[in-house]
């Protein structure tokens, strides 16, 4: 589980995106909740689409400005989104 708060953009993003890079080297499924995030850029949607493709990435508790750039820009239907952690399915 990788947990990710505050502004997540070209400056404050290299920390994420090398903890998601080491999750998907060492599992096959990575999670990585969003619940304390409070903006995302087009950087951050490119690290997640980047990650997805090395792995299984869920994403969970997703706030409603992000759930928002994921369905204009047609992430919702490529990335696997869900609500909480509950919400998952179990990882196989």
């Amino acid at each position: 589980m990788v947990e990710a708060e505050g502004e997540l953009d070209l400056d404050s993003l290299p920390p994420l995106e090398q903890a998601l890079q080491d999750a998907a080297r060492t599992h096959g499924v990575v999670v990585l909740d969003l619940a304390h995030v409070t903006f995302g850029d087009s950087r951050f949607l490119d690290v997640l689409l980047r990650i997805h493709r090395l792995t299984e990435l869920r994403i969970v508790s997703a706030p409603p400005l992000l759930q928002r750039m994921f369905a204009i820009t047609g992430a919702d239907q490529v990335l696997s989104l869900y609500t909480g952690r509950d919400d998952m399915p179990d990882a196989t």
